[in-house]
C-alpha cells in the first residue's frame, strides 16, 4: 500500500532547484546554484503554479515594488501539486488591516556547503578534529626529531595547502565546466525571467522546446550561455577571455600553493622519520 508523505516533510526536485518543506521548521528551504534560501512561511504571500511549476511569491511592503518570486520548474506534476497545497495550507493567516511586511527581509541565504555543513555538523567536526590531530602529530614529530624551527613553519605551509586546494576546487572546477560546455555544448541567448535576492534568473529553451532556467549574479536583459545537449539543465555562462585568464591564473596559483604545502609537509616528515 502506497502512503503519501506528510505535507510537513515534502521534497520537490525540479530542473536545477530543490525545495524542502521540513517538519516543524516553519520554513521552506530553496536550494539552487550553490545556495540555500531559508524562506519563513510568514514571508510568503501565496504559492502558485501549474503542472510541474511551483512559484513561491513573497510579501512586499510596498505596492509599487514587484514581489520577489522563487520559481521551480520541471518537477513531477503530482508532487508539485502536493507541495503547493502543503505550503498553502501552512501559511499563517493575515490579520485585517495588518501592515504588509517585506518578505525578502525575512529570508536568509547561505552557500549550500555551509547549509550542508550545519546539517552534518557532528560528522564534519569529527573529521576536522581527526585532521588537526594528524597534522599536529606530524608537527610534533618534526619538532622532536629534527628542529623546532621546521615545526613552526609547518602550520603555515599546511594552511597554505588548504587554501590552495579550496581555490582549485571552486575556481578550477568552474573553469573546467565552462570550458567543456562551451566546446561541446549548445550555445543560446537566455532571456531574463525574474530576480531573486541574490541573482538574476534567465530562461532558455532546449532543442526539444523544454524551458530551463539559469541563475547568475551578473548580466543584463540577455545572457549567452552554453548547455549540455544530454542534460539541458546543466549550463554555464560564456566567459570573456579576461575572466578565463584570471580563473586559470587563480587555479594555477592554487595548485602551486597546495602542492608546495603538501610537498613541504611530506618532505619534513620523511626527514624526521629517517633522520
Amino acid at each position: 500500500m502506497t502512503t503519501t508523505p506528510p505535507p510537513s516533510s515534502l521534497v520537490l526536485r525540479g530542473d536545477d532547484t530543490t525545495a524542502h518543506l521540513d517538519a516543524g521548521s516553519g520554513q521552506v528551504r530553496w536550494e539552487r546554484d550553490g545556495r540555500v534560501a531559508r524562506i519563513p512561511l510568514a514571508a510568503v504571500d501565496q504559492v502558485r503554479g501549474a503542472g510541474g511549476t511551483v512559484e513561491v511569491v513573497l510579501t512586499t511592503a510596498s505596492a509599487d515594488r514587484p514581489a520577489v518570486v522563487y520559481a521551480l520548474h520541471e518537477a513531477d506534476a503530482t508532487t508539485a501539486a502536493a507541495f503547493r497545497n502543503a505550503v498553502a495550507a501552512r501559511l499563517p493567516g493575515r490579520t485585517p488591516g495588518e501592515p504588509p511586511v517585506d518578505g525578502q527581509g525575512l529570508v536568509s541565504t547561505v552557500p549550500t556547503a555551509v547549509a550542508r555543513a550545519a546539517e552534518r555538523g557532528p560528522e564534519l567536526l569529527v573529521m576536522g578534529v581527526a585532521t588537526v590531530a594528524v597534522l599536529a602529530a606530524v608537527d610534533v614529530t618534526v619538532a622532536v626529531r629534527r628542529d623546532s624551527e621546521f615545526a613552526v613553519a609547518l602550520p603555515f605551509f599546511q594552511v597554505l595547502a588548504a587554501v590552495g586546494a579550496f581555490m582549485v576546487a571552486v575556481v578550477g572546477r568552474g573553469l573546467l565546466e565552462s570550458h567543456r560546455l562551451t566546446k561541446r555544448g549548445i550555445t543560446v541567448v537566455a532571456e531574463l525571467d525574474h530576480h531573486t535576492d541574490t541573482m538574476k534568473v534567465y530562461r532558455y529553451t532546449d532543442l526539444t522546446g523544454r524551458v530551463h532556467h539559469y541563475g547568475d549574479s551578473v548580466g543584463g536583459e540577455r545572457l549567452e550561455i552554453s548547455y549540455d545537449p544530454h542534460d539541458p539543465s546543466r549550463a554555464a555562462a560564456r566567459l570573456s577571455p579576461y575572466v578565463r585568464a584570471m580563473m586559470a591564473l587563480t587555479t594555477l596559483t592554487g595548485l602551486c600553493m597546495a602542492g608546495g604545502g603538501v610537498g613541504f609537509t611530506c618532505y619534513q616528515f620523511a626527514r624526521a622519520l629517517t633522520g
